[in-house]
This record gives structure tokens, sequence and C-alpha cells, in this order.
């Protein structure tokens, strides 16, 4: 209701934080089909110097959340945000794909990368903390043995005790499916 009397625009523009933060609602209700509509319908809304990567980066979720990894990740590599916190966003959902494909290289690369940009972006304060976490439990889950029952139970138990970590269902989603012998 509130997009069609256009409460949320703002001289006629659709905030980049307001048009991802709908899209999540959407996916978090499994309504993709929703989702992918307002993405569609609304990215023209958008300044046009945040269009093309805020399109990309809805566009991103929604296929991740739908599991469809390969289109995620061909999205969220169009994803490029000036802003900070945004594009620790994007660079923490692509690290989550690079995972999951098993593509352990690019991750690595990948969290090297991400690590850098954290220490060179003075700007990010608490947050900077939470992407610090979750890129050590990462590297310390690329790491983990399969087989190690004992090493997967620790890993978790340390993952649910942190106090600064907004990825902790993710990490225990991820643990849980590592296959036990």
């Amino acid at each position: 209701e509130a997009l069609k009397a256009k409460h949320l625009l703002i001289n006629g523009k659709l905030s980049r934080y307001t048009y991802r933060n709908i899209a999540m609602m959407a996916i978090r209700a499994d309504d993709f089909k929703w989702a992918d509509y307002f993405t569609e319908t609304y990215k023209d809304h958008l300044k046009k110097a945040e269009l093309k990567s805020s399109y990309h980066l809805n566009k991103a979720l929604i296929h991740y959340y739908k599991k469809e990894l390969e289109l995620a990740r061909d999205n969220i590599l169009e994803a490029d945000f000036k802003d900070h916190l945004i594009n620790l966003a994007a660079k923490n959902l692509q690290a989550k794909i690079y995972y999951e494909l098993n593509e352990h290289m690019l991750l690595e690369s990948h969290l090297d990368s991400m690590e850098m940009y954290i220490i060179r972006k003075k700007i990010i304060g608490y947050h900077r903390q939470n992407y610090k976490t979750f890129i050590s439990y990462l590297r310390k889950m690329i790491r983990l043995q399969t087989f190690d029952i004992i090493k997967k139970e620790k890993l978790l138990s340390k993952i649910k005790s942190e106090d600064l970590l907004t990825e902790k269902a993710w990490f225990n989603a991820q643990l849980s499916q590592l296959k036990s012998f």
C-alpha cells in the first residue's frame, strides 16, 4: 500500500535500502514471485547511479534463497556499491555463494579481498567485527574435515556463543549438512 501510494518515494525515487529491504521481506515470506515482480517493476524508481548494483543485488538475493546458486553468483558479480555497508553485505552473500558452490579457491581469494576491504575502510564501525568474525569462521569451516565430528561440534559451539555474528543460522545450517562417517 505504501508503494502504491508512493509514500516510500523521495522526490520520485526509491532508496537502495528500501528497495533491498522490501525485496528481502518478500523473500523471507517465501514469495519469490512477488520479490521478482517488485525488483523488476521498481528498478526504474532507483537513482541512475544505484540502479545496476541495487537491481543485481536483489536478483542475487532472490536466486540465492531459491537455491539457484549459479544465477545468484552471476548477479552478485554485477553489483558494485559505493556504500560500504551494502558493499560488505554483497561481499558476504558472494562468500556464502562460493562456499555453497564448493568454489573454495575462489572463496579463499574473495575472503582475502574482503578482509583487506575491511582493514582499509575505517568508517564501518562495529560492523567491522561482525565481518571479521564471519571471515574467520568461514575459513575454519573450509578447512574442517567432514569426518571430524568433534571439531565440527566445537566449531558450532564457538559460533553459537559469538555475541556479534549475524550469520549464526547460516553457519549452523552449513555445519549441519556436513556428513559424518
